[in-house]
């Protein structure tokens, strides 16, 4: 937990595929009607958290314009600095790591005081399926008595892994997928001359993932993916020979862009009418439980974890060509 020491340095405007959700937080304010506890779910890598860094930033100005944070005050030099007083960041200390019950209580301590600025305190929680279940029920605690002028906002990854008394306290901002048109001018002008169709059905529509594999050269190995599962579905390579094929993979970047491939395709079913097969969602609980593994102490074994999933996979899709 830090007070926004580490606190990447973030653009003080949210993502253009972001316009909804920003005139929504912009009418509250201006209605003065901002709850003290805010909830943005979706998948990851849609820019959940740089909306909430966004909101913060324009909570903190000391004179917005334009709806946004003026980016000259007093306050704003202080919030891209990241020594800004009245935020503090809350998020684990390493990835696979949790968030403890000592560190809710930090914070509860933080939220209940004076702003120093005379204006918003602010909390950021990334994210909230990170907390322990001690660390969520102390959270409550605040939740039921917020104090004057505080925001708590959580950026939320997994819906099911969140207390459900901690959802109902908190006002859901919901981050979809943007589609292709959203995104169009944004990803062509950061990631350069790469095909942007390409990296958005690499990544599955999500634009920050699709950066990120433009930026890092990680295409060629999600294309091996692409076709080793393919593969498998067509019983052209097992699951095992296919675990070994793709060892370059982290179990982490594995289970993340299967869990995103898996969604892309329940949507799309949806998107046509189509009632999506059970063996579509059984296999993605499977994948969820694996991603929690993948991101605790636990160091799963690479191979036998890649495996395990491969088989499920393989399951679900001969059910569903049957």
């Amino acid at each position: 937990m830090n007070n926004s020491d580490n606190v990447r340095k973030p653009a003080l405007i949210p993502y253009p595929w972001q316009e909804t959700q920003w005139r929504r937080v912009e009418r509250l304010i201006y209605a003065d009607k901002l709850p003290h506890a805010m909830l943005f779910s979706g998948v990851d890598e849609t820019g959940k958290l740089d909306f909430a860094l966004a909101l913060a930033a324009r909570l903190l100005c000391l004179e917005p314009r334009g709806g946004h944070a003026c980016g000259d005050c007093k306050g704003c030099k202080l919030f891209e600095a990241g020594s800004h007083p009245d935020l503090l960041m809350v998020e684990p200390a390493a990835t696979g790591k949790a968030i403890s019950v000592d560190t809710i209580r930090e914070l509860i301590t933080f939220a209940t005081k004076t702003a120093m600025l005379n204006g918003w305190r602010i909390v950021i929680v990334n994210p909230a399926e990170a907390m322990t279940q001690s660390a969520a029920n102390a959270l409550l605690k605040i939740l039921e008595e917020p104090g004057g002028a505080t925001l708590i906002m959580m950026v939320h990854h997994q819906k099911g892994e969140l207390l459900a008394t901690i959802r109902s306290r908190c006002q859901t901002m919901l981050f979809p997928v943007p589609s292709r048109t959203q995104v169009d001018s944004w990803l062509q002008g950061n990631a350069g001359g790469e095909q942007i169709d390409r990296l958005l059905e690499l990544a599955a529509g999500r634009p920050l993932a699709a950066l990120r594999i433009a930026q890092t050269g990680m295409g060629e190995e999600l294309q091996l993916l692409e076709q080793v599962m393919d593969s498998i579905v067509c019983n052209r390579t097992t699951p095992v020979q296919a675990a070994e094929a793709l060892k370059a993979l982290t179990p982490l970047d594995f289970v993340e862009y299967l869990l995103a491939w898996q969604l892309r395709d329940i949507r799309g079913k949806v998107e046509a009418g189509k009632p999506p097969e059970r063996s579509l969602f059984q296999f993605l609980d499977q994948l969820l439980a694996a991603k929690r593994l993948a991101m605790s102490k636990a160091n799963p074994n690479p191979q036998l974890f890649m495996e395990e999933l491969l088989m499920g996979w393989q399951h679900a899709r001969s059910i569903v060509s049957a």
